[in-house]
């Protein structure tokens, strides 16, 4: 942006080109496609990432820009041909389907969608965006089951997926199937996906559906693995309080106040995706 104040746009876009050219940078790129798109000028963004595109045919990095900046512009047919024809020139990659799928679920082609989510998967079996999208699809469709088993699988493929984890939570509770939820959770901790998303995930089914002892017993193995988790010593004194222990509500309440004033705190959240894979808890 900075250049483009200086020089002007040409000019500045120009210079752009150079270091892109230099150092092969996405964050460049990606700079590109934004300033194109704030000046509205958008149609030089494509032009600059089609040169770099001839000038290096063995790279990815500029076509999959040059897709970036014509989806910019809004124009929905000129995107998915140029999603399409990416993924012509790049059939082993996963990236132009998962793009193919937002842009079809945007617009409400919902097959389409699925089919290019699906393509993507074909290509990566474990693609998370793929995965997650066929989740939030199939709740666009208010297919409430297949969201279900889609985060499962999601789940199933990488055990450590706090979002997915969550996610499956939420969907068997609105099906009204938390204790579906408790055995499925349960299943999969009890054949080796023994991650902390998962534990934290099940200790939530537990509370949601009423099982507060175990709940607490999950909740307690969890805060012991993250001591400095605000949500999860709530849950706790949550739990506690609930179940009439005002002596051990009130010790999770100083806690609470210790780690509030603490002016540095490795995590205030619950363990999430980004645990390490490895990290597991023994039953």
């Amino acid at each position: 942006r900075t250049l483009v104040q200086g020089g002007g746009f040409e000019g500045g876009l120009s210079e752009l080109k150079r270091w892109i050219r230099e150092t092969d940078s996405e964050a460049l790129c990606n700079a590109a496609v934004e300033v194109g798109a704030a000046e509205k000028k958008l149609e030089l963004v494509v032009e600059l990432f089609e040169a770099l595109a001839q000038e290096n045919p063995g790279k990815r990095l500029f076509p999959v820009y040059r897709a970036r900046a014509v989806s910019k512009k809004g124009d929905f047919f000129s995107a998915v041909d140029a999603w399409e024809s990416l993924a012509d020139k790049l059939p082993e990659r996963p990236g132009p389907y998962i793009e193919l799928g937002r842009l079809y679920e945007e617009n409400g082609l919902y097959d389409k969608a699925v089919s290019a989510y699906q393509n993507a998967l074909k290509r990566e079996p474990n693609c998370a965006p793929a995965q997650h999208g066929l989740v939030q699809l199939y709740e666009r469709r208010h297919d409430l089951p297949g969201a279900t088993e889609a985060a499962r699988e999601r789940l199933r493929s990488d055990p450590t997926d706090a979002l997915a984890a969550t996610k499956l939570v939420d969907l068997y509770e609105r099906r009204g199937l938390l204790a579906r939820a408790v055995e499925g959770l349960a299943q999969l901790y009890g054949v080796g996906k023994k991650s902390l998303a998962i534990l934290d995930a099940l200790s939530s089914a537990q509370q949601k559906s009423g099982s507060l002892p175990e709940a607490e017993r999950l909740t307690q193995r969890l805060v012991a693995a993250a001591p400095a988790s605000v949500s999860l010593w709530t849950r706790l004194r949550d739990l506690y309080k609930a179940q009439g222990k005002t002596s051990a509500a009130e010790r999770a309440d100083r806690v609470l106040r210790a780690l509030s004033e603490q002016t540095e705190r490795p995590s205030d959240r619950a363990p999430t995706a980004g645990a390490p894979a490895s990290k597991e808890v023994t039953p």
